[in-house]
């Protein structure tokens, strides 16, 4: 008679909350295509708690899979199934079998270019399947200034050539992916007769906040190419006193302006018509004026963070997230220690977390699993750290073992 039991919990990768409603499945046929082609000897499904238990199973040895099944066939045949495996198969011999936790996961698509929009002469937005992270883009670019930049799941070429003649974007991504780009600019005359630089950011009046650690970042509609740093102004305190140690850069479309900001003065920053020059030879015509307030050490909170139990072999990617995990304040790759410290100053009040990526293929971000090539999941360990109230400092422990 079989009357072996097999027992379990299904956690999600990325959460590490119990997942409900998934499909657990033993194969008594251990090829790797069997969860593609064949629909399973035994199955369960989970509870709310991630909990399985399968009844009445023979003696022998089965390959185990978790899956969402999304079209209700008992394959997984679909892109967007949730998936989960252990790393081995497991001999069941006795009469109670309690496998390991494992962790579901929806494995990374294949990139896939969705659409090109090209509106104006100047730029192409290229959306893929994906955040382009690793989309590596190139082109001829004689005669033609390129820059380009990522916004969510798109990839923008920005350019400027002195014809309307056709060229090409030519894609990759390792060597998984290829792809080529047929671009056909528009009209050039119209698009100068109608472009300008301007001041991208909010047009809200008033003395803007500013903490005391982290410079102004003023963005724009194109990306910048030059600066004339002496129309650019900054008065310090209410004397108006002439700032001349700031430093002034370039980054992308971002204008940011460094200093060592004193604590409660109010600064004023003027951009007079002709200080920036974009990739298309335009310039502001028009003084941009802004005026800021920096905050006070006590409107702030700091961390004291030490990490321990870290493998000095591995790498990993620590991220500070604000509030309900979904807002990065900063990161860090750590690499070739058990121990890092952070220590953390003039942060907002309110809550965070710790997030600790074991970054196994050391390019700096999670990665999902891929059941062919048998990988799992990247391990992610999430602290909720002790909320952070003004005038304060937090220190927290966090050991990864």
């Amino acid at each position: 008679i079989d009357s072996m039991e097999v027992s379990g919990q299904i956690i999600d990768a990325v959460t590490k909350e119990p997942a409900e409603e998934m499909l657990v499945m033993l194969y008594d046929n251990l090829s790797d295509t069997v969860v593609r082609t064949e629909r399973p000897f035994y199955f369960a499904k989970t509870d709310k708690q991630g909990e399985y238990t399968i009844k009445n199973v023979k003696a022998d040895t089965f390959k185990v899979f978790a899956l969402q099944d999304a079209d209700l066939n008992y394959l997984f045949n679909q892109d967007s199934e949730l998936i989960g495996f252990p790393d081995s198969t497991f001999i069941l011999s006795g009469t109670r079998n309690r496998l390991p936790t494992f962790a579901m996961f929806q494995e990374r698509p294949s990139p896939r270019l969705m659409s090109k929009e090209v509106k104006t002469f100047g730029k192409v937005s290229l959306a893929f399947n994906l955040k382009p992270y690793d989309i590596v883009a190139r082109a001829d670019s004689s005669g033609r200034n390129l820059y380009f930049d990522r916004v969510g799941d798109s990839l923008n070429v920005w350019y400027n050539q002195r014809n309307e003649s056709e060229w090409s974007i030519y894609l990759s991504r390792d060597t998984n992916y290829r792809d080529t780009v047929l671009v056909k600019p528009s009209e050039r005359a119209a698009f100068f007769e109608e472009k300008k630089l301007l001041f991208d950011g909010s047009s809200k009046s008033g003395s803007i906040s500013l903490n005391p650690a982290r410079p102004i970042l003023l963005p724009f509609n194109h990306p910048l190419e030059s600066i004339a740093q002496t129309r650019i102004q900054l008065l310090e305190d209410s004397l108006r006193t002439p700032v001349t140690s700031a430093q002034i850069t370039l980054e992308g479309r971002e204008l940011k302006i460094e200093h060592k900001w004193q604590e409660g003065a109010p600064y004023e920053l003027l951009i007079l018509p002709n200080a920036l020059k974009d990739i298309f030879d335009l310039k502001n015509q028009d003084t941009i004026a802004r005026t800021y307030q920096v905050m006070r050490e006590e409107d702030f909170g700091n961390f004291k963070i030490q990490v321990n139990g870290l493998d000095s072999a591995s790498q990993y990617v620590l991220r500070l997230l604000f509030k309900n995990s979904d807002t990065l304040v900063d990161s860090w790759i750590v690499q070739n220690t058990s121990t890092h410290s952070l220590d953390l100053a003039y942060l907002p009040p309110g809550k965070y977390f710790l997030e600790i990526v074991t970054d196994w293929n050391k390019n700096g971000r999670w990665d999902s699993g891929n059941y062919d090539l048998k990988l799992q999941p990247e391990p992610i360990f999430t602290k909720a750290l002790e909320e952070l109230r003004a005038g304060w400092q937090v220190e927290a422990g966090v050991d990864l073992k």
